[in-house]
């Protein structure tokens, strides 16, 4: 899973993790233990909207949750209009993938 360095510094003091350091983040055990952790965070922060998890994800949390309170962004639940392209594609890229998923994998949801 992809943590950026400064994500990886955050989430390394929420969990006490001594001598951290960017380099850390190739490591796949923790790598996936952050991913993981932030996936979380994110669900537990935007209530399991998982199109807001998601954009959180990939732009921040903290910047999605500015957009919540941007009328010419969002309807107060939902992202109608996501302002960075990188994200809104990164949402639609999984947003299909999880609609593929549920056609391949009907009995999991």
């Amino acid at each position: 899973m992809q943590i950026m360095p400064e994500t990886g510094e955050w989430i390394a003091g929420k969990l006490d993790v001594e001598d951290y350091s960017k380099q850390m983040l190739y490591d796949p055990e923790t790598s996936i233990r952050f991913g993981c952790w932030y996936l979380d965070f994110l669900s537990d922060r935007f209530e399991g909207n998982l199109q807001l998890v998601m954009a959180g994800y990939n732009a921040g949390h903290n910047r999605v949750a500015e957009w919540i309170d941007d009328p010419s962004i969002s309807d107060g639940e939902s992202l109608i209009n996501i302002p960075f392209k990188e994200t809104d594609d990164y949402v639609k890229k999984v947003e299909r993938a999880l609609e593929k998923y549920r056609e391949q994998y009907p009995d999991a949801f």
